[in-house]
């Protein structure tokens, strides 16, 4: 058992910390979590639900929901076969943003990390901190992680450093334009979000002109949402959303590509018939045989 566990003065006020605000359960569960007598300093352990319920005695359900919502708002993924848990940014805060190779505690992490039963939170882990503690790409499941946007491209910042920024963010400075604020925000892996300008938004609604641009960004943040393992880092986030809107102006292109040909209905004539015959027209020209056997069936000379 660990003899502490860290937690900044800097959660209540960063972004998570926010979200948890009027909800004093949430509030307790996110803190037992970081706290908890069976975690680990790599922030990846056992941890059932009937341990969350019997520690802080709060109702199975409630801590449950309150489980449910903390992977909503990113601050962790459980697996429910393994009942194993990964508190995502808890790695960062107990341990350090950015190990030198030669730190110990590197081999002490990959040693603990192989010691978790959950494939889904080993690769999870290992996307999000294989670069910040120089982790081995031999690790059990590492090989399936192929796309380089599953990992980190600059170390991860601490919470401090968050602090600081929300602090000179609300500290004052010039304010926004309306076209640089956030329409809408999108998950990203540990405990971030993308922010979506309307101006981004302008931007792709005239690049991909068939798609519902802010549609389909409501439905890459439930994506998100939902699938907490495989959500984006900041620098693939932007790869991601293009690859999205290209293939839904794809789709859209396509299923407009057959365009209808509307004929002018002649007086006594059948508008139907008349479309059809203008068809005909247009068609390439019949073999003789088909044409006379046409012209048969309809009572006409062949011409």
């Amino acid at each position: 058992m660990r003899e502490y566990g860290k937690i900044a003065p800097g959660f209540w006020i960063g972004t998570t910390g926010k979200s948890m605000r009027g909800d004093p359960t949430l509030q307790v569960v996110a803190t037992y979590l970081v706290t908890s007598p069976h975690a680990t300093m790599i922030g990846v352990y056992h941890c059932p639900i009937t341990y969350l319920s019997h520690d802080t005695g709060i109702p199975f359900e409630g801590a449950s929901k309150a489980l449910r919502r903390l992977e909503e708002l990113g601050f962790c993924s459980y697996d429910h076969a393994s009942e194993e848990i990964f508190v995502i940014r808890m790695a960062a805060y107990q341990i350090g943003t950015d190990l030198s190779p030669k730190d110990k505690r590197c081999a002490g992490i990959a040693k603990q990390l192989q010691g978790v039963s959950s494939s889904l939170l080993r690769r999870s882990f290992f996307a999000t901190y294989s670069r910040a503690f120089h982790l081995p790409a031999t690790l059990p499941d590492t090989d399936k992680i192929t796309d380089p946007d599953e990992a980190p491209s600059k170390p991860l910042r601490s919470q401090e450093q968050e602090q600081e920024q929300e602090q000179e963010q609300d500290a004052g400075g010039p304010p926004s334009a309306p076209d640089s604020q956030a329409v809408i925000t999108i998950p990203l892996i540990g405990d971030g979000q993308h922010a979506v300008t309307q101006g981004d938004i302008d931007a792709w609604s005239q690049t991909y002109p068939a798609v519902d641009v802010q549609q389909q960004l409501a439905e890459m943040r439930a994506w998100s949402q939902a699938n907490t393992v495989n959500r984006k880092t900041p620098r693939g986030i932007n790869k991601f959303i293009v690859g999205w809107l290209a293939r839904e102006q794809d789709k859209g292109s396509k299923a407009g590509s057959v365009a209808s040909i509307t004929v002018p209905a002649k007086a006594g004539v059948d508008p139907a018939l008349a479309k059809i015959e203008a068809d005909d027209k247009r068609a390439a020209p019949m073999p003789a045989a088909v044409r006379a056997r046409l012209a048969e069936l309809r009572g006409r000379p062949i011409q």
